[in-house]
């Protein structure tokens, strides 16, 4: 993974937008990480952007989330997918 860093100028209102979509994520990130480590079966990505998802729904009804769209859900539910399937796979390792 590269990380950019680009500079740029913005407001004090943009900063804060800024800082509410982090908190947010943040916020989502942790909320679908926690149901998928529930589950006992981790399915494909695409599994859990399908509109009947359950774990999608529930998303979707968080609490104080008001910026929730495409990108955000998106990147949640594929960081989500990924960091429990490395924990699986963590604990694979140490058995």
């Amino acid at each position: 993974m590269i990380t950019l860093k680009i500079k740029y100028n913005t407001t004090e209102e943009n900063l804060l937008l800024i800082k509410k979509y982090q908190q947010q994520y943040s916020n989502c990130l942790h909320v679908f990480y926690n149901l998928l480590k529930r589950e006992n079966n981790i399915k494909s990505y695409t599994y859990y952007f399908k509109n009947d998802s359950i774990l999608l729904n529930k998303l979707n009804t968080l609490n104080n989330v008001e910026l929730l769209n495409y990108w955000l859900v998106n990147s949640v539910i594929n960081d989500s997918v990924t960091l429990v399937k490395n924990d699986i796979e963590l604990r694979k390792l140490d058995n």
